[in-house]
This record gives structure tokens, C-alpha cells and sequence, in this order.
């Protein structure tokens, strides 16, 4: 946190350096500067200044099409607890691929898997299936060839080594349930709110700190949510004003995932990208970033250039009204307000900083991609 609070006190000085006129700018070049003289305006010093120069984030270059399940933040479930891969090989007849759990091994013959105790008694003959995995604690996943385009087959594991299959399972969607609490809020004089848990058969959802208290709760579509990934039921829940996707898989582990607060679209000569902001205290700089923003007094006409770059921030995504600002490289500014409970939209020009473009970028570029680095 202490390296982003730095990297924030950086980009955000760009704000305060004076307004500036001229543009120096090849089309289709991804990297920009620009020598410029001073304008009035307001929250900014006079004087001659450099503009920074600024490139195209790469980590932007890897995001194909956003998804705001991006961001994980945990899991109840961790295959690498149970499965270790085989360095060294217990059995002279047969090659082991992977241990599960202590207790067996997998190996292949030809394209086909099978299963072996810890005595190589085999258990499962390598002929039928081309896949075993641990899809939950103490249950096994055996996959058929995808071509057959069957169902998988899951079986029970024991502690003795003992292995069951499960005849006819199937996901049930009245194993969950959400229940309204009153609880007593220290905040605000022991005032009672409403908080709200989830169940699944019977056991409480919990995150990585524990916590199964939510301060909002509900179940969401597939298609409420802009993913590829494909989960048996989601939910929406918020905390201490922090969103997540509590999202669950066949076996009922569940994956959270924080919520999108933000969207951006960048575009910087002739690349282009676009990605969500995923992190709550990002989005709380990103806020004071715009907030801090000055505008000239002295107005000239915008730039005709089709080729300007630009930078489209749409603020509050989750939030019943969102803001969209639009910055050109030139600083020019469009300000859309849109209200989803109205329909209203209230839009409005101005005219900002020339810095205020370039500390965007640089935003994006050093705090931002830290969210993608993993």
C-alpha cells in the first residue's frame, strides 16, 4: 500500500504543473510529448513545461476482452493442497503421473488414465477415462474423452483409501439459502442494521478472513455479469462498501471474486485496450485523481484531429448512476451523467489540464497493471 500511496503522490503532481497549449504528436505513435506554453487556470502555477511523455500500458495488450471476474480473491477450494506431482517414481510397472492426497496415483497408458493405491493395487483400469482430478475434498472427477461429449463420473474417497462412485448426482439449487440478520453496528452507537448470510447445506459462506456477514446479498445471472466464466449459481454481495461475486462450481466450492468499480478505454496512437478497475482502493485514487483535476479559463478550439488520443473512464459501474468522462490528449473534457433509476442523462464540455490526460495514463500504466500482474 505505502508503494502505491507513493506512486499516487507522482502521478497526481502532474495536476498541479502548468496548463499548457501546443501538442507534438506522430499518428500511430504509442509513445507522446509535447512542449507547450501556459494558459490561467484554475489550482495550477504559470510557467514553461515539459508534458511528460507517456506510452501505451502494455498489460492492456494482454486483455483481450475484459472479464469482471478477474480478480480472485479467494477460493474454498485449492486443487495444489491435494494433488503433488511425482518427481520420483514408487512402482517399476507403470508410469505415475501425479499423488492425490497421499493415498493414490495417477498414471496413463496410451490416452487413458487410471488410478492406483498407495500399494499400486490398481483401482481404476486405463481404459475408459482421460481425465482424474480432485474436484472438491475428498470427491474425484473421472472425465471422458470430450469427443464423447458424456458426463463426467464422480466418486467419494475415503480416508482408508476406499473409493465409491456417486450414482446419478446432480446440483442442487435448493441447498442454498440467504438469511436477513439484525446485528449490532460499534460504529454507530450500537445502532442495529441488516446484514445478510449464505448457506449451502446448511454450513455458512465464509471469506478469507472469515467473515459471513454481508451488508448486501443477492442472487445474479450469468448474464448480469460481464464474464466468460461459466459457474452453476452467482451471487452479488458488498461489505464496507467493497463488492464481490461469490461464484459457485458444480461441487459447491465456491470462488470470490471482488467487483468491477470502474471501466476504462484507452487509446494511445493507434493501440487500443480496455480493462476494469477490480480494487477498491484503487478506484478511491482513482477518484481523488479526477477530483484534484484543474480547468483553464482561457478555452481555444478543440482539436480536429481524428487520431487524438483519449482516455473514456465510466465511474460508479455497480452504483444506481454512473459517470462517464471522456478525456482528449488535449485536455478537452466530456462529462455524461447517467442515471440507471431515471434514465436521465446530463451531459456537459470543459476543458482540463493537459496534465490531467497524461496522469491518467500514467496511472494506469504503474498502478493499475498491478492488478493484472497475477
Amino acid at each position: 500500500m505505502l508503494n502505491r500511496k507513493i506512486t499516487l503522490a507522482l502521478i497526481t503532481c502532474a495536476v498541479f504543473i502548468a496548463c499548457t497549449t501546443g501538442c507534438d504528436k506522430s499518428k500511430g505513435d504509442t509513445k507522446t510529448t509535447a512542449s507547450v506554453t501556459t494558459t490561467q487556470s484554475a489550482n495550477v502555477t504559470s510557467g514553461k513545461v515539459q508534458l511528460k511523455s507517456y506510452n501505451f500500458p502494455e498489460f492492456l495488450n494482454d486483455i483481450k476482452i475484459p472479464d469482471e471476474l478477474s480478480r480472485k480473491v479467494y477460493s474454498s477450494f485449492d486443487e495444489t493442497k491435494f494433488v503433488t506431482e511425482v518427481t520420483k517414481q514408487p512402482f517399476s510397472d507403470m508410469e505415475c503421473l501425479s499423488c492425490i492426497d497421499g493415498m493414490f496415483y495417477t498414471f496413463k497408458e496410451g490416452k487413458y488414465m487410471g488410478l492406483a493405491d498407495i500399494n499400486g493395487e490398481i483401482l481404476v483400469e486405463p481404459d475408459t477415462y482421460t481425465s482424474i482430478e480432485v474436484g472438491s475434498s475428498g470427491i474425484l472427477v473421472l472425465s471422458y474423452d470430450k469427443e464423447m461429449n458424456t458426463q463426467d463420473v464422480f466418486a467419494i474417497y475415503g480416508t482408508d483409501g476406499s473409493i465409491k462412485k456417486l450414482e446419478n448426482y446432480s446440483f442442487d439449487e435448493n441447498s442454498f439459502a440467504v438469511t436477513e440478520n439484525l446485528v449490532t453496528d460499534e460504529n454507530k452507537s450500537e445502532k442495529e442494521i441488516k446484514q445478510y448470510t449464505l448457506s449451502v447445506n446448511g454450513t455458512l459462506v465464509a471469506d478469507a478472513n472469515g467473515n459471513t456477514q454481508w451488508d448486501s446479498l443477492k442472487e445474479v445471472d450469468m448474464a448480469d455479469i460481464n464474464t466468460t466464466q461459466v459457474y452453476k449459481k452467482y451471487y452479488k454481495a458488498s461489505k464496507n462498501g467493497v463488492y464481490y461475486y461469490i461464484c459457485f462450481d458444480r461441487l459447491y466450492n465456491y470462488t470470490i471474486y471482488e467487483g468491477a468499480y470502474a471501466h476504462i478505454k484507452l487509446k494511445v496512437g493507434e493501440s487500443e485496450g480496455e480493462c476494469y478497475v477490480l480494487n477498491y482502493d484503487d478506484y478511491s485514487e482513482l477518484n481523488k485523481i479526477i477530483t484534484s483535476f484543474g480547468y483553464n479559463k482561457n478555452v481555444s478550439s478543440p482539436s480536429k484531429d481524428k487520431a487524438l488520443d483519449y482516455i473514456q473512464i465510466t465511474m460508479g459501474i455497480n452504483e444506481p448512476s454512473q459517470v462517464v468522462f471522456t478525456i482528449s490528449s488535449d485536455g478537452y473534457c466530456l462529462t455524461d451523467n447517467i442515471s440507471n433509476e431515471s434514465g436521465i442523462e446530463n451531459k456537459y464540455f470543459s476543458c482540463l489540464d493537459k496534465e490531467s490526460f497524461v496522469s491518467l495514463v500514467l496511472w494506469a500504466e504503474q498502478v493499475l497493471s498491478l492488478e493484472y500482474t497475477n
